[in-house]
């Protein structure tokens, strides 16, 4: 390649590089849910936690479909109170789930309250 360059550039060594750009690692992010008007179903966390698989299938900014497990994203829901809650949520590149789509699919609370609610990510 040195034949080819222009006077003064010269190539003093190289390797050849990965084909697949690096692998992102999974992270966890805790965030704690304050309800402004209502509470939290218990019940609700028991069907959750009792039930084998809990599949959500979202479209992505291509309109593609895909399937996510909210078992596999969710690792630990803990009440503090009736109206609040602390979430560990897996966030996985491609497939990470917000705080307002579990309190959506596992507590069934509405948009309204959803919008109003306090989300603190720690």
């Amino acid at each position: 390649l040195n034949t080819h360059l222009p006077d003064g550039l010269v190539i003093n060594s190289c390797q050849l590089a990965s084909g697949k750009p690096g692998h992102q690692a999974s992270k966890t992010h805790i965030y704690l849910v304050t309800l402004k008007e209502g509470h939290f179903n218990k019940e609700k966390l028991v069907s959750f936690n009792r039930a084998s698989d809990a599949t959500i299938s979202l479209s992505n900014r291509k309109g593609k479909l895909k399937k996510i497990n909210l078992k596999d994203m969710v690792l630990d829901i803990m009440f503090l109170d009736s109206a609040c809650l602390q979430m560990t949520l897996l966030s996985v590149p491609g497939k990470t789930v917000r705080p307002a789509m579990i309190l959506r699919h596992i507590f069934s609370v509405t948009e309204d309250h959803i919008k109003r609610a306090r989300v603190v990510k720690q």
